[in-house]
Order: C-alpha cells, then structure tokens, then sequence
C-alpha cells in the first residue's frame, strides 16, 4: 500500500508580511525541510510497525508489509527563488525521497502561474484579491 505525504506550509504562500505575488523568500526551504524532518521523527516514533517512509525506489514496504510513504510537495513557491537555489533545493529534495511536486499552487509567487482554485472564493473576487 503507498499513501502520499503532503509536504505545505500554508503560511509561507500566504506570507502576509510581504507584497501579493512576491517571490519566495529563502526561509520557505528550511519550513519545508523542518516539515519533512518532523513527519519522519512521528513516523519513527509513533508508525515505525506500520509505515515507512520511502527514501528511494529501492526500499520495499511490500516486503516489509508496510504502509509506503511517498512524499510530495504543494507548491513550487517553497524551493527557492533564483534558478541556481531552486535546482540545489531540487536535487535536496530527489535525494531525499520526494517524488513530486506541485508547482503552482494557490497564489502566484513569481514560480508558475495559478488559477482561482480557493473553493469559497467566486473567480472574479479571487482575480480581485490575487491580480
């Protein structure tokens, strides 16, 4: 059985304490990674009989009879803003298991383009909001 780790610090896209559509400050990686780092530590501690989280192809949970977890990231805004950053944090990432990622999300960060995908909002106030 696989299931997916959904790697997203909601309040680094939503970062208030800078201007709509700014590019992503450095301070998003390390979120992620303490993110990454936490979910490992819980798995270790509390699902080590159970699940696994899967590092590379090679690690077998089948075998194992264990639950796989994948992991996976929303959002490209997390990976750093200068391309040279982003492929470092990129590669980081590969080595450490993530099998994909997301890479526009909710709110445009100057990664990829989005569209109105916030359920509650209509798209006209979602434009409004987020030009």
């Amino acid at each position: 059985m696989v299931a997916l780790s959904m790697l997203y610090m909601p309040f680094d896209e939503i970062d208030l304490s800078v201007p709509y559509a700014s590019p992503p400050l450095p301070t998003y990686f390390a979120d992620l990674n303490k993110q990454i780092d936490m979910v490992e530590e819980d798995i270790q501690n509390n699902h080590a009989e159970t699940v696994m989280v899967a590092h590379n192809p090679d690690e077998r949970a089948i075998t194992a009879q264990k639950v796989a977890l994948i992991r996976a990231i929303e959002g490209g805004f997390q990976l750093g803003d200068t391309d040279d950053e982003i492929r470092t944090n990129v590669i980081k990432l590969a080595g450490s298991g993530v099998a994909y990622i997301t890479v526009a999300h909710l709110f445009f960060r100057q990664v990829a383009t989005d569209v109105p995908a916030v359920p509650f909002l209509a798209d006209a106030v979602y434009d409004f909001i987020c030009p």
